[in-house]
C-alpha cells in the first residue's frame, strides 16, 4: 500500500546527506558489522547490493540516499529537486537499471496512484473519461475507481480493462519513482545494525537521524569520545535479528497508538504481544541465550531482544488495560506474566506489584490485594530498590482503612519494613494568587515596588533561603548541577575500555550504562577515581575533566558547566561548599545504580562561597507529599553528612472563600 507523498520540494545549496551513502553506508555501515557478524556475510543479496551500489556514480548514490530517507511511497519527479542532480530522469534510470528503484506503477492499486495526482489532474481524467467533475478530489477519485470495476471493453485494439485504460491515461501525466523493497530492506537492516547500540528515537526517523549524526560527526559539529570498538554478536543469526527488527516496529506502532488514544487498537496489540512474549520466554534456545548473558554479567544485552520490546509494550500497556473494567482481568494476566519472568525490566517489579494490587482493589478483592502487597514487600529483589517505598506507602495507607478486615490490616502492617526516618522540615508562609487557570501548579504573589510579582512554590522557597539564610547562590535544578558534576568527574570511568560495551562510533554512553552490572564491571577503576578526586579535591578534578573532555557528546550536560564564562567557577564553588568528602559519598552512591537514583533529588541547590555552606531543599506545597525517591535521597543526604531538608510553603489565603471567612470571624469577634 502506498500513500501520498507530502514532502515539499527541496531546493537547497548544501546537502546534509553528502557522503552518507558513499562514505557512510559502504565504509561506515558495512565495515563494522560485517567484520564481526559472520551470519550477515551469508545473508542473501547483502554483498551483491553493496557491489552494485559501489558501481553507481556519486550523484546517483546521493540521490538514492535522499529518496531512502524520505517517506516510503511513490514520489513524483517534480517533488524531487536537489541541486546536485543535473539530469533527474537519467539518474533515476541508472538506479532502476541496478534494481534500486522502479518507475512502473502499473500493478499498484488505482486509488493509491490517483491520490498522488493533484485535483486539477484528477478533474482532467474525469473529463477525459466522461465522468462528473462535481465535488472534491475524493469524490472524483471515487468515480474513477468505480469506473475501473466495470466489465472489459474493446478499445485501442486489444481487449483492455477499464483500469488498464485509466492507467494508460495516468501514465501520460504522471512520472514518479519508488524504492524497490528488496534493496531498501537490506539498507534498512544495515542501518539498524549500526544504530541499535545508541538510537532511542522513532523508527520512522532512524535513517534521517543517522544521516544527521554522520554529517555532524564528519563536519566536527558533534565530537564523540574515542574508544575501542569491541562489539559482541548480540543476535547470533538472521532470524533473531529479524525478530528484534519486527518487535521494534510493533513497539513503535503501540506508542503511536497510545499517543492517539486509540485504546481499542492498543488492546489488540497488547494481546498479540502477550502471546509473543509467552512464546519467547518458553523457547529453550532463548532462555539459554539469556542465561549465558546473565552468567557472564552481560544482561544489558537483553534490551536488544524482541523479548525485551514485548515486555516494554506489556508494561506500558498496563495503564491501558486498567482503563476499563472489561480489561481488568487481562491486566492481571499481563502483570502476573511480567512478575513470573526473571529476565526483563527487573527495576519495574515494585511498580508491577503495586499495579496488580491496585487492580485487585478495583475489583474489591481485598484478600488478593493484600497477598500481592505482602509478596512484593518480602521480595528480596526489590528490598533495596526505591520501588519498595511505593509499596510501603500503599500498604500503610491500606492498613489504616477500617473497611478492611482486621486480619488483613494486621497482616499488611506486620509486613511493612520499619523505616525510622523523618526529614528535617522548615515551614514558611506565602500568599497564594487567585486561581485563574485550570493548571494544578500553585502560584504565589507578593507586592513589590514594581507591582505584583508572581512566582512558583520553588521560587518562593528559593528567595526565602537566599534572603533569610544568606545563601548567595541558589538554583531550582532538581539536583542537575550535582549530577552533572558527578558524571563529569566519572567521565573516564563511563568510557573505560570494557569488552562488549562499545559497538558503534556514535555511542554517547556504553551499552551497559544504567544497567545493574555497570558498577560491578568498573568497581576497581571507580575506587581509583574516588581516591584521585580525594587527592586533587572535587573542584580541582572537575576543572581537569571539563578542560579535557568538555563539549564531547556524552551523558554530561557540558552547557551547565561551560556555556557562559564563570559557569565552571560557580560549579567549583558549589563543590567547595559541599566539601569533597560529602561529594565522594554522593557520587559513589549515584554511580552504583544511576538508573534508579538519577531522579528524586531535592528541588533547590543553594550555597554560600563566603560561609562555605551548602543546602539541598525539597519544596512542597500545602497538600504535596514526598515521593519514594525523594524520601530516599533526603535520607542518604543525612547519612552522607550533607545539609538537606524539606521546605513546606503554606498559603496565607486561598481566595475569596477564605477571605470571606476571615471577615466573618473578625465581625464575630
Amino acid at each position: 500500500m502506498c500513500s501520498k507523498d507530502n514532502t515539499k520540494d527541496l531546493k537547497i545549496n548544501t546537502d546534509k546527506y553528502e557522503n552518507f551513502f558513499t562514505e557512510g553506508l559502504i565504509t561506515f555501515l558495512l565495515s563494522t558489522p560485517v567484520s564481526n557478524l559472520p551470519w550477515l556475510r551469508n545473508v542473501k543479496d547483502v554483498q551483491s547490493i553493496a557491489t552494485s551500489f559501489k558501481e553507481l556514480d556519486t550523484i546517483d548514490q546521493r540521490l538514492y540516499a535522499r529518496l531512502f530517507a524520505r517517506q516510503y511511497a511513490w514520489i513524483r519527479y517534480k517533488r524531487i529537486s536537489y541541486f546536485f542532480v543535473k539530469d533527474l530522469p537519467s539518474s533515476i534510470q541508472h538506479l532502476e537499471n541496478k534494481g534500486f528503484v522502479t518507475t512502473d506503477f502499473s500493478n499498484e492499486p488505482i486509488r493509491d496512484i490517483l491520490e498522488i495526482l493533484e485535483k486539477d489532474e484528477v478533474k482532467a481524467l474525469c473529463k477525459e473519461h466522461r465522468l462528473d467533475i462535481k465535488g472534491n478530489k475524493r469524490d472524483m477519485i471515487e468515480r474513477l475507481e468505480n469506473k475501473c470495476k466495470k466489465q472489459r471493453t474493446l478499445m485501442f485494439g486489444p481487449m483492455m480493462t477499464p483500469q488498464a485504460i485509466l492507467m494508460k491515461s495516468i501514465k501520460k501525466i504522471l512520472t514518479c519513482v519508488k524504492l524497490c523493497s528488496e534493496a531498501r530492506d537490506i539498507f534498512k537492516m544495515l542501518v539498524l545494525l549500526n544504530t541499535y547500540p545508541h538510537y532511542r528515537g522513532e523508527e520512522s526517523k532512524r535513517v534521517s537521524d543517522l544521516a544527521k549524526s554522520l554529517s555532524e560527526k564528519n563536519k566536527g559539529t558533534v565530537i564523540y569520545h574515542k574508544y575501542n570498538l569491541r562489539p559482541t554478536d548480540v543476535f547470533g543469526n538472521i532470524a533473531k535479528f529479524k525478530e528484534y527488527e519486527n518487535s521494534l516496529l510493533v513497539l513503535d506502532e503501540f506508542m503511536d497508538t497510545k499517543l492517539k488514544k486509540d485504546w481499542k487498537k492498543a488492546c489488540v496489540i497488547i494481546n498479540k504481544c502477550k502471546l509473543d512474549f509467552k512464546l519467547y520466554i518458553d523457547n529453550e534456545m532463548n532462555v539459554k541465550f539469556l542465561d549465558e548473558w546473565k552468567l557472564k554479567d552481560m544482561d544489558y544485552l537483553m534490551k536488544f531482544t524482541s523479548g525485551r520490546n514485548y515486555a516494554h509494550i506489556l508494561s506500558s500497556g498496563i495503564e491501558v488495560l486498567k482503563k476499563s473494567e472489561d480489561t481488568w482481568e487481562e491486566a492481571i494476566e499481563v502483570l502476573q506474566l511480567l512478575l513470573g519472568q526473571k529476565y526483563f525490566l527487573g527495576g519495574a517489579k515494585g511498580h508491577w506489584y503495586r499495579e496488580l494490587a491496585l487492580v485487585y482493589e478495583k475489583q474489591q478483592n481485598h484478600e488478593r490485594m493484600v497477598d500481592v502487597l505482602v509478596e512484593g514487600l518480602l521480595d528480596p529483589k526489590i528490598l533495596m530498590n526505591y520501588s519498595i517505598i511505593a509499596l510501603i506507602t500503599k500498604a500503610e495507607s491500606m492498613g489504616k482503612r477500617k473497611s478492611l478486615p482486621t486480619s488483613l490490616r494486621t497482616r499488611l502492617l506486620e509486613s511493612v519494613p520499619v523505616i525510622d526516618y523523618s526529614p528535617k522540615t522548615t515551614t514558611i508562609e506565602a500568599t497564594s494568587a487567585p486561581s485563574v487557570t485550570t493548571s494544578k501548579k500553585q502560584v504565589f504573589v507578593k507586592n513589590t515596588e514594581k507591582g505584583k510579582e508572581y512566582s512558583s512554590v520553588e521560587e518562593v522557597a528559593r528567595q526565602h533561603y537566599m534572603s533569610k539564610f544568606a545563601f548567595g547562590s541558589g538554583i531550582h535544578d532538581e539536583g542537575k548541577l550535582l549530577v552533572t558534576c558527578a558524571l563529569a568527574c566519572f567521565w573516564e570511568v563511563i568510557f573505560h575500555d570494557v569488552e562488549g560495551v562499545f559497538h558503534s562510533e556514535l555511542q554517547t554512553v556504553p551499552l551497559d550504562w544504567s544497567s545493574s552490572g555497570f558498577y560491578k564491571r568498573r568497581e576497581e577503576v571507580i575506587e581509583k577515581t574516588l581516591d584521585q578526586i580525594a587527592e586533587e579535591t572535587a573542584p580541582g578534578y572537575l576543572e581537569k575533566m571539563a578542560k579535557k573532555y568538555g563539549g564531547i557528546a556524552g551523558p554530561v550536560d557540558w552547557n551547565l558547566l561551560l556555556e557562559k564564562p564563570g559557569d565552571l567557577e560557580e560549579a567549583k564553588q558549589f563543590l567547595s561548599c559541599l566539601t569533597t568528602d560529602v561529594f565522594l559519598h554522593i557520587a559513589k552512591y549515584l554511580i552504583q545504580d544511576y538508573r534508579s537514583r538519577r531522579s528524586g533529588l531535592p528541588d533547590l541547590t543553594l550555597w554560600n562561597p563566603s560561609s562555605k555552606k551548602c543546602i539541598f531543599v525539597e519544596v512542597k506545597g500545602p497538600s504535596d507529599t514526598l515521593s519514594p525517591n525523594q524520601i530516599k535521597w533526603l535520607q542518604k543526604f543525612d547519612e552522607f553528612g550533607a545539609n538537606a531538608e524539606v521546605c513546606r510553603v503554606n498559603t496565607l489565603n486561598t481566595g475569596p472563600k477564605n477571605q470571606g471567612r476571615k471577615r466573618k470571624l473578625a465581625e464575630e469577634a
